[in-house]
């Protein structure tokens, strides 16, 4: 098909080439009618033998109908579709930052892996749900908001390629993309265990920098996969929690159910992981209910001469007898050093901490207050934050040995019912006092902001849209509650009761806009009259509430919604 740049289809002036493949070309188009930038996508009608084509063009218009229907927030929308000149195209919302084919390609925290794939499983699970299939998810589909969101194209878009019934399309080609297609899909068994496979292959590439398997050839791709065991992911990333490798290598069965049966239970599994991270699950060989059958077969295989050897060939056997020694003494120090990824630890004080993993995040909104602008990138090394804001009884602990001064009101401190509710009446001196007491700090903003809503600029440290399952606030229940009374409050990290309960005093004085020239660690303004608050409490309204709003007030004030929590950088 010719360049259609300058051109105009229906209503839509083609203004660039974003993309082009064996089977479509996408562009940036201008919608003339309701006047904002959108995204063709134009299927070559060469892809289909002339005897199909019409058969071909009645099934887009069904599809296209279907897929107009689906609404969800990571699912890239469907406007309009129709065709043009023998080829049917689809209109879509046009997202400018890029596909994660491009963010990809190093290994990154699989913690931030599993983040960045939450968003994308909960799209594909919304449409399971409706009894669509994707058949083709890639990173050159997931598709990036211009903060970061993940957002998922081409739903349905591979059925178009095949016939009613068969494997293959007209052109020959298996449907899909090779090193993301589950081993079923070749043979036309697709359900939604395949979209499955495809996000634990995104996966496994995000946490380890490869993919499962590559080949010179579609063919060769699949005789690997039913042939060969996957490279266990710990022999590339040694420091990758077991109970991860697990989910990975389950996700990754060639045998569909041998996978979770649903995208519910894949969700549902990463949550447990992220929020759970700290439990260490061991894989022991013959245990079934830990592994499926073909994946103790892999782990068998993995001693093996033909399994695949890791990244590190340490060949001991052919060292002299001292650099063996010297080797293995490396190898044992090597391992017996504390994990980096241990998602969670214990003070001094035995208040448990969950990390916060280097990178970078969005901080800021342009949806709210004037304060919460510019949005910007943020650099942060990693850091621990406190799983629960401080409460009554740890606060008592650092009154009783002399360090800390007792609230300004004991209404609730005195209270044994209220022991393991968040401590209030505190202002910012008390609190930056408990911190440095138990030999922590005071977050930044810019570490409680990251830790609330993780690398995804979510609204809310769940996701979007809030009620009382979640969190603590106006109209709920009128009062402060325990420290783990919301399990739906979790943030990315694991960390409890970041939107709601009380506010949180944090390290900064006060700006009226955030300071985008800091990116790397920020600390803030220097000076100020006042300093600031995050969260929201128990008494306001939803929007403040926000992972990004702020609050600016005296350090010297109190209030019976204003608590804390503490960071720390780090046994």
């Amino acid at each position: 098909m010719e360049n259609l740049i300058g051109q105009h289809i229906d209503r839509y002036k083609i203004l660039d080439l974003l993309g082009q493949g064996g089977m479509a070309t996408v562009y940036k188009a201008y919608d003339t009618r309701l006047e904002r930038e959108v995204a063709v996508k134009v299927i070559r009608h060469e892809a289909f033998p002339p005897e199909v084509l019409n058969d071909a063009l009645k099934r887009f218009e069904r599809e296209a109908k279907s897929l107009a229907r689906l609404s969800h927030p990571n699912i890239v929308k469907v406007l309009d579709y129709g065709e043009f000149e023998g080829s049917p195209f689809l209109v879509m919302e046009y997202l400018p930052g890029g596909t994660l084919k491009q963010r990809i390609g190093e290994p990154m925290s699989w913690q931030d892996a599993m983040h960045l794939i939450l968003p994308v499983a909960r799209g594909v699970e919304y449409a399971h749900n409706r009894e669509i299939i994707h058949r083709d998810i890639k990173p050159s589909n997931i598709l990036l908001a211009e903060h970061g969101m993940p957002t998922l194209s081409d739903f349905g878009i591979a059925k178009l390629f095949q016939n009613e019934g068969a494997a293959l399309t007209a052109s020959g080609m298996a449907m899909g993309t090779p090193e993301y297609m589950a081993p079923e899909q070749w043979t036309g068994k697709t359900g939604p265990q395949a979209d499955m496979y495809s996000l634990g292959v995104i996966l496994y590439e995000m946490v380890t920098g490869r993919r499962p398997y590559t080949a010179d050839t579609p063919g060769g791709v699949f005789l690997m996969q039913v042939t060969e065991p996957v490279l266990f992911p710990r022999e590339i990333v040694p420091h990758l929690p077991e109970s991860v490798e697990r989910f990975l290598l389950k996700v990754l069965s060639r045998e569909p159910a041998n996978r979770y049966a649903s995208l519910t239970e894949f969700i549902k599994e990463i949550e447990n992981l992220l929020s759970n991270a700290e439990t260490k699950i061991p894989i022991r060989m013959g245990d079934s209910a830990a592994e499926s059958p073909d994946q103790l077969s892999d782990k068998k295989d993995a001693s093996s001469s033909t399994r695949k050897l890791p990244p590190f060939n340490w060949k001991i056997a052919t060292l002299g007898g001292v650099a063996a020694v010297v080797v293995i003494a490396l190898v044992i120090a090597f391992m017996m050093r504390p994990d980096p990824l241990a998602a969670e630890i214990t003070d001094s004080q035995n208040a448990q901490m969950v990390l916060v993993p280097e990178g970078d995040f969005v901080m800021g909104s342009d949806n709210g207050d004037d304060d919460e602008r510019p949005v910007h990138t943020v650099y942060l090394d990693e850091f621990y934050i406190d799983k629960y804001e401080v409460t009554n009884s740890d606060y008592k602990i650092c009154v009783t040995d002399g360090n800390c001064k007792p609230p300004q009101d004991v209404t609730n401190y005195d209270n044994p019912e209220y022991k393991d509710h968040p401590v209030v009446y505190v202002d910012w001196e008390m609190a930056n006092t408990y911190c440095e007491w138990r030999d922590a700090q005071l977050p930044t903003e810019a570490q409680w902001e990251k830790a609330a809503r993780g690398i995804d600029a979510r609204t809310y440290p769940w996701g979007e849209g809030i009620d009382c399952n979640q969190a603590n606030y106006l109209n709920c229940v009128g009062d402060t509650q325990p420290f783990n009374n919301y399990a739906g409050s979790l943030s990315p990290y694991g960390a409890y009761n970041m939107a709601g309960n009380v506010w949180e005093w944090v390290a900064d004085w006060y700006s009226p806009t955030y300071d985008a020239s800091e990116t790397d660690n920020p600390s803030g303004a220097d000076t100020g009259d006042r300093r600031v608050l995050r969260g929201g409490g128990w008494n306001q309204h939803e929007y403040l509430l926000r992972t990004s709003a702020r609050l600016g007030v005296k350090p010297t004030d109190v209030f019976l919604s204003f608590g804390f929590r503490c960071a720390s950088d780090g046994p």
